[in-house]
């Protein structure tokens, strides 16, 4: 028996039980991987340019307000594959999955509301309802709405989104966002995470910056690279002061760090830091999540091991001394410990 083909009408567009795929979606580093798609928008230059976000954190809802100039179109948070910075140099987004990913990975119903030239406008959609009718939903039409009587916002842009399905804890998610988003704390934005209780009661406010601050190094080495045509600006050194997560080679582009390595051609020292940050033509080689580079990483990786292999080779060298010391330690106490003969 054959297709019959022409029963064939409508466009080629995504079956919609592929929102399943992304309710589901097993993201790297779980919540925080969600919410930096919506912290990302917001900071991007051509997209939010925000100086300001904070992320409350309701029972029933998760609310992300910026200060930035508003969304240029509503349809793009909403249309899977589209996105206004995909031809933008400067901001992270590229292939329009982020954002639709970190709604669907955090709850299923998402209404936005933003404020654009001092017009407001507003759109919603409940993902699941479109799953459960199998039709994806009318887009927006553009036309600006009359503000309410209660303004819901003056500028900047509203995410709201609602029947979640994941929580995360405020202080360990705020931690991870103070290293992720340090080039952008350090350059003066701020993010703030909030708990409110069911009746609308702040519980907890954490500053994020305020966990951020600078990592104080010794023997500082920069450096610049060139990598097949693209820029890297390099600088590293010993820390003052050892903390696991920040040790490695924290790899940034635009306002945050995408990817720590910690290991290159061999386990780095665990004083070693680094802040490579990539120019703008490394963005096509971002993977969708922005989470990893996929084009030309191990040529990046090698290149700055070359460069910081002075630096390297002398923190490997402090560890060796400092475990001949220890053993020596040891080896005098024990024979402190054991009686003389005769």
């Amino acid at each position: 028996m054959s297709y019959d083909y022409s029963k064939e009408t409508e466009v080629l567009a995504p079956v919609t039980h592929m929102l399943s795929q992304l309710v589901n979606a097993d993201l790297p580093e779980g919540p925080l991987s969600a919410l930096n798609e919506f912290i990302d928008n917001a900071f991007g230059p051509d997209a939010g340019n925000a100086q300001a976000v904070r992320i409350s954190y309701k029972p029933d809802m998760l609310v992300i307000d910026d200060n930035g100039q508003g969304v240029l179109n509503l349809n793009s948070l909403f249309r899977i594959g589209d996105s206004v910075s995909r031809l933008s140099r400067t901001d992270i987004g590229n292939f329009g999955y982020g954002s639709k990913v970190g709604v669907l990975y955090m709850g299923k119903h998402m209404m936005v509301q933003t404020v654009r030239e001092g017009e407001y406008h507003a759109f919603e959609v409940d993902w699941e309802q479109v799953a459960e009718c199998e039709q994806w939903p009318a887009p927006y039409q553009g036309k600006p709405l009359k503000f309410p009587k209660v303004k819901p916002i003056t500028r900047g842009t509203r995410i709201i989104i609602r029947k979640r399905h994941r929580t995360f804890q405020l202080l360990p998610l705020a931690e991870r966002m103070a290293h992720v988003y340090g080039p952008a704390l350090r350059d003066g934005r701020e993010i703030t995470l909030a708990h409110y209780d069911l009746a609308g009661k702040l519980q907890k406010e954490v500053k994020v910056s305020e966990l951020a601050g600078k990592t104080p190094l010794e023997s500082v080495t920069t450096c610049s690279l060139v990598v097949n045509g693209k820029r890297v600006e390099v600088r590293a050194g010993a820390m003052l002061e050892r903390k696991g997560r920040l040790n490695g080679v924290h790899l940034a582009f635009g306002h945050r760090v995408i990817r720590t390595e910690r290991v290159l051609s061999q386990p780095l020292p665990a004083r070693l830091y680094v802040e490579a940050k990539l120019d703008t033509a490394w963005k096509p080689c971002l993977t969708a999540l922005k989470n990893d580079i996929l084009t030309d990483k191990a040529e990046l990786l090698a290149a700055i091991e070359e460069c910081l292999a002075d630096l390297i080779a002398m923190l490997h060298q402090e560890v060796q001394e400092r475990r001949l010391d220890l053993i020596t330690a040891v080896e005098r106490g024990l024979c402190r410990g054991v009686p003389e003969a005769g």
